[in-house]
């Protein structure tokens, strides 16, 4: 369950339940979960030139300078009440 409002503009909002597949690889804008300090966090992949980023807004994370961040999955699906 998503805990917390950073990616409340791509519609994944707190309380939500994420379906992630660990078997592909992401895209340029994918949602994924990624280990970021030993925490899971939802993030969106950037690829830009020959780098690749976690954004979740105006915080960029470099993938290359963060050898601890590891990409966990990808977000497929999103469930959240309607209420």
């Amino acid at each position: 369950r998503v805990q917390g409002k950073s990616m409340n503009n791509v519609g994944i909002y707190d309380g939500d339940l994420l379906v992630v597949d660990r078997s592909i690889n992401p895209k340029n804008l994918s949602t994924v979960i990624a280990n970021v300090n030993e925490d899971l966090v939802v993030k969106t992949f950037l690829k830009e030139k020959d780098k690749n980023y976690l954004s979740s807004g105006l915080n960029k994370i470099e993938l290359s300078e963060n050898p601890n961040v590891i990409i966990w999955g990808v977000v497929t699906y999103v469930i959240h009440k309607l209420q």
